[in-house]
């Protein structure tokens, strides 16, 4: 898993049934390694919102303590089926250029 993809989840039962979040952001650091396989906690904690816009703060921690990554993530509210929608044209759409 990653940040971004907790963020996400976290958000997701805040969330309108027919509503998801995608990301438009991210800035983060990191501190150090966590291995494959290795068990990490992520922290995450929603700091604004504006509408539609959600940032987030997060913090990624093995579980001897040691930091691991940090920073900020910016989600948006979309509606669902349309968001999937428009992504199915683009893809029909796609000239590959």
């Amino acid at each position: 898993m990653t940040p971004r993809t907790a963020a996400g989840e976290a958000l997701t039962p805040a969330l309108d049934t027919k509503e998801m979040t995608v990301g438009t952001g991210v800035e983060m650091t990191h501190e150090s390694a966590a291995m494959l396989g290795d068990f990490v906690v992520y922290e995450i904690e929603a700091f604004a919102g504006d509408g539609r816009r959600i940032d987030v703060a997060f913090t990624v921690v093995r579980n001897d303590g040691k930091g691991v990554s940090q920073g900020r993530h910016s989600r948006v509210r979309v509606n669902a089926r349309d968001f999937i929608q428009r992504l199915g044209a683009k893809k029909d759409d796609d000239t590959g250029c």
